[in-house]
């Protein structure tokens, strides 16, 4: 389980001991008709399935009923969640979208040669974003080992992401060369590792802060330039948010 997933967790386990403590009930006994009234009161609020689901999740990963199996798995568990999907089912993520135009517009005025240590990586999560659909912590895990300087160039993920898991590895990106080099994610790439080589020291990262002491970025950091770009472009992303 990932560090967020927990922390989501943990947050929806402290929520039990508070509802517990309101009913007078022992935060320990965990039996159906007490978490079908947890699970009932974010109903009652409004809340979508996917944060009703998670709350299940959290205290079926924690207890087990007294038929000595994960509470989540109990046959009237399980319908209760099939009714609240029905009643409120899970909407979509995004309702909007933005125009990846603007974005290619903006890209292609930018010349690798010409731009600096800030500016490049810019255009390069950019064009990896658009290249590969992967989401902002795929691309700022990326090592220089997991690049392999094939035809096509491909990028084999070795940490662990959010979405790894014992039965489902790892994306592998492919970079495909573009006739137009501005627009080119492989000779983007080529030119930021060329640009940061004597600036990363060991850092094994692709993606390296502006100034020293130079050390791998996070998703969050990756996020911000995207959104960067997505300004410069004329991307409306009030709408996006919004969404």
């Amino acid at each position: 389980m990932s560090e967020s997933t927990w922390k989501q967790y943990e947050n929806y386990i402290k929520k039990w001991a508070v509802f517990c403590s309101k009913k007078s009930w022992s935060v320990w006994d965990v039996n159906i008709t007490h978490y079908l009234c947890f699970l009932m009161q974010f109903y009652e609020q409004g809340l979508s399935y996917m944060t009703i689901s998670s709350a299940g999740s959290a205290l079926s990963l924690v207890f087990i009923c007294s038929c000595k199996q994960p509470i989540g798995e109990n046959r009237l568990i399980t319908r209760f969640m099939r009714g609240i999907s029905r009643l409120r089912p899970p909407s979509a993520k995004y309702s909007a979208t933005w125009d990846a135009d603007k974005v290619l517009t903006v890209l292609k005025t930018m010349n690798n040669d010409d731009l600096t240590v800030k500016q490049l990586p810019l255009k390069l999560v950019d064009l990896l974003a658009l290249v590969t659909g992967q989401r902002v912590q795929t691309l700022a895990a990326i090592k220089l080992k997991d690049i392999e300087w094939s035809n096509p160039v491909q990028i084999k993920l070795t940490s662990r992401l959010k979405t790894t898991t014992v039965s489902r590895n790892n994306p592998v990106l492919v970079l495909p060369s573009y006739i137009d080099n501005n627009l080119c994610p492989v000779n983007a790439l080529k030119a930021y590792v060329n640009l940061t080589e004597g600036k990363r020291g060991n850092v094994n990262n692709l993606f390296v802060s502006f100034n020293a002491p130079y050390a791998g970025v996070t998703s969050q950091t990756v996020s911000r330039w995207l959104v960067y770009v997505l300004k410069l472009a004329g991307v409306d992303l009030k709408k996006i948010h919004s969404s």
